[in-house]
């Protein structure tokens, strides 16, 4: 057989991605044989192992083409908050992410199959590993946003930024997973604005119509400890 171009293989990588991801959907994870995802991709089995391994590869690889780039933007995106308006923006920024998802079948999909594709095994697996550090790396971006909001005077509360980035990031889990579960009572498209304000306003101070605070800002990206760990610095 010829071997194909690097385009090519590309294009059939893309396409089996797109088999897999239908087939999660519809049957679900464990019930999904790489066999059947070649048959829906119109492929041989063979086309399969050439690019995935097994199944966590194929999850892992629909991590990298759709949420990767996302999470990568706004997490920039938090580091970096309008010295004018840093507490809207910080919503607005959670609000757009959830948007985004929301608003993208492939996105919210793979999202869904994350959360339900991380289970529990003395030996850690890739994909545990990869779920571990995505959250690791926006909790301590969230610290640092945290951190940057109380120097400038929007944080209403004492608690420390580990313990509200902690609560912010379980929020967001919870809402994403109970809305992409089957029958699901919350519909985040409609409501995820007041829903993020509901958890937010016992965090922070509403901005004064005059604009920013007149509190010397401290840089999101300024260093974070742990409280648990004191030599552990913030991660990206």
């Amino acid at each position: 057989m010829a071997r194909k171009t690097r385009t090519e293989a590309d294009r059939t990588r893309r396409v089996l991605l797109d088999s897999a991801l239908e087939l999660f959907r519809r049957q679900g994870v464990v019930h999904t044989t790489l066999n059947q995802i070649a048959a829906n991709a119109g492929m041989t089995r063979g086309a399969v192992y050439w690019h995935f391994r097994n199944k966590e590869e194929i999850i892992l690889a629909l991590w990298a083409l759709h949420l990767f780039p996302l999470s990568r933007h706004y997490r920039d995106s938090l580091r970096a908050l309008d010295p004018e308006h840093p507490a809207r923006h910080f919503r607005t920024i959670l609000s757009a992410a959830f948007s985004d998802i929301l608003g993208s079948r492939e996105l919210g999909l793979t999202v869904r199959i994350l959360l339900r594709s991380v289970e529990f095994s003395e030996r850690q697996t890739e994909l545990q590993r990869v779920s571990l550090e995505e959250r690791q790396s926006l909790y301590w971006v969230l610290v640092g946003a945290l951190e940057y909001l109380r120097g400038r005077g929007y944080v209403r509360t004492g608690l420390p930024v580990e313990i509200l980035a902690g609560g912010v990031l379980s929020y967001l889990h919870g809402l994403l997973d109970l809305n992409l579960s089957v029958d699901s009572p919350v519909c985040l498209v409609n409501d995820i604005p007041r829903l993020l304000d509901l958890f937010l306003d016992g965090i922070l101070r509403p901005e004064p119509e005059g604009g920013a605070s007149d509190r010397a800002p401290v840089s999101p990206d300024a260093t974070v400890e742990s409280p648990s760990h004191p030599h552990v610095r913030k991660r990206q």
